[in-house]
C-alpha cells in the first residue's frame, strides 16, 4: 500500500481500511467530495437492506464523517442526501445541516419534521434549532411535539423561546408522579420569565390534585415530588 492508495490519509500518514476518512475535518470540505460520501453512503445502506448484511466498517466512519459536516459549501449536497430512502442517510444530513447554519437548508429540516423515521425527526428539530432565526417559526408550527421525548419543544427551549413552555412541563411530569429531569432543566436555563404565570398554573393543579388525595399531609407522597420540584424551578 502507498500513499497514492484509497486508503491512505495525507494527513496523519496512517495507512489502513478507511484511514482516509480519519482525520476528515468537515468545517472545510471540498462540495464534490461531500457528495461523492453521500452517494457513497446511501449505495452501502441499500446493499445491507437488501443483503441483510451487517453494517461494514466502512459504512459506520461514512456515517459519522456525514454527521459532522459544517462547511456551507456542502449544504446542496446534504440536502440531496437528506431526501434519500435511507433514515441513518438523513438523520446525518440533518445533523450537518444544522452544524452549517445555513438559511438554505431550513426547507428540507422543516420536510422531515414529517418524516416517518423518529431518529429523522428528532435531528432535524436540533438542526432546525442550530440555525435559529427564520427556523424558529418552523418549529413554532410543528408544536405539539408528535413523540414523548419533545424534542421540538427542547430545540425551541434552546432558541430561548417560551412556546416551547407548554411541551416541556407535559413532558416533565410523569404519569407515577416523578419528574423527568431533563425539561426541568431546560425550563430553568429558558431564563423568560413568562414562564411563570403558566409555571405557576401547573403547580396550582398539581396541588389542587395532591389535596384532593391527601397527599399534602404526607411530604413524602408521590404527588408531592413534582410539586417539590417545579417549586424549585419558581425559585431559581
Amino acid at each position: 500500500m502507498t500513499p497514492d492508495s484509497p486508503s491512505y490519509c495525507h494527513d496523519c500518514g496512517e495507512f489502513g481500511v478507511d484511514a482516509e476518512l480519519h482525520c476528515f475535518d468537515g468545517s472545510d470540505v471540498d462540495p464534490i467530495r461531500v457528495d461523492a460520501i453521500v452517494r457513497e453512503c446511501i449505495a452501502l445502506e441499500r446493499q445491507v437492506a437488501e443483503r441483510g448484511e451487517y453494517p461494514p466498517r466502512r459504512l459506520h466512519e461514512l456515517r459519522r464523517v456525514l454527521a459532522g459536516i459544517s462547511d456551507r459549501r456542502a449544504v446542496p449536497a446534504l440536502i440531496n442526501g437528506a431526501r434519500c430512502d435511507s433514515p441513518q442517510v438523513r438523520q446525518a444530513c440533518m445533523k450537518s445541516l444544522g452544524f452549517t447554519e445555513d438559511r438554505g437548508g431550513i426547507g428540507v429540516l422543516a420536510e422531515a419534521l414529517s418524516d416517518v423515521d423518529d431518529d429523522v425527526y428528532r435531528a432535524a428539530a436540533v438542526g432546525l434549532a442550530r440555525i435559529g432565526g427564520a427556523a424558529i417559526e418552523v418549529l413554532r408550527s410543528h408544536l405539539p411535539d408528535r413523540t414523548p421525548d419533545v424534542p421540538v419543544s427542547f430545540a425551541l427551549a434552546w432558541c430561548k423561546d417560551p412556546a416551547a413552555i407548554d411541551g416541556l412541563l407535559a413532558a416533565a411530569v410523569q404519569d407515577n408522579g416523578d419528574m423527568w429531569p431533563n425539561p426541568v432543566i431546560a425550563l430553568q436555563e429558558l431564563g423568560d420569565r413568562r414562564v411563570l404565570p403558566r409555571l405557576c398554573a401547573h403547580l396550582t393543579d398539581l396541588v389542587d390534585q395532591a389535596i384532593a388525595l391527601g397527599a399534602h399531609e404526607n411530604p413524602g407522597h408521590w404527588r408531592m415530588r413534582p410539586i417539590v420540584t417545579l417549586l424549585a424551578v419558581l425559585r431559581d
